[in-house]
């Protein structure tokens, strides 16, 4: 009787925020490196099927900081995501979509947050399984 009450208590809405906050708490992450060019780059990794930046307004703060010391600097915001992602509940109809909608939703982020002119950032979502569940944000000094 007990095995199956906690059963019931974990099939249903409240199950699925759980696993969804599991899943978000151990794949979020964010990396700041220099490429060969000298150029900073950020990488965040999102959780499997997930568009949500959440975890990431500290790394996104730091780029609009970046950007706001450089007005002339520009950045390139690449997404993408995996054919298996939108296997997915996610609610999106491709990878493409949901490659598009990371992109869209990091350079909302810091147009809306921090005003930075959209005209100074190229966004770009696509479908890729060597970069699964990644944005790759790019300062061009």
């Amino acid at each position: 009787m007990k095995t199956q009450l906690n059963r019931k208590l974990f099939s249903g809405h409240f199950g699925q925020i759980i696993a969804v906050l599991a899943v978000t708490f151990f794949a979020l992450s964010i990396a700041k490196t220099t490429n060969g060019e000298g150029q900073q780059v950020w990488r965040f990794n999102f959780p499997r099927g997930s568009r949500y930046i959440n975890g990431f307004y500290d790394g996104l703060d730091d780029v609009a900081l970046r950007m706001k010391q450089n007005v002339d600097a520009r950045l390139q915001v690449i997404a993408y995501a995996t054919a298996d992602e939108v296997k997915l509940p996610t609610g999106f109809r491709s990878a493409q979509q949901l490659a598009e909608t990371r992109a869209q939703d990091i350079t909302n982020y810091l147009v809306t947050r921090h005003g930075i002119d959209p005209a100074r950032i190229t966004v770009m979502g696509e479908v890729s399984s060597t970069n699964a569940h990644t944005a790759v944000l790019t300062l061009q000094e």
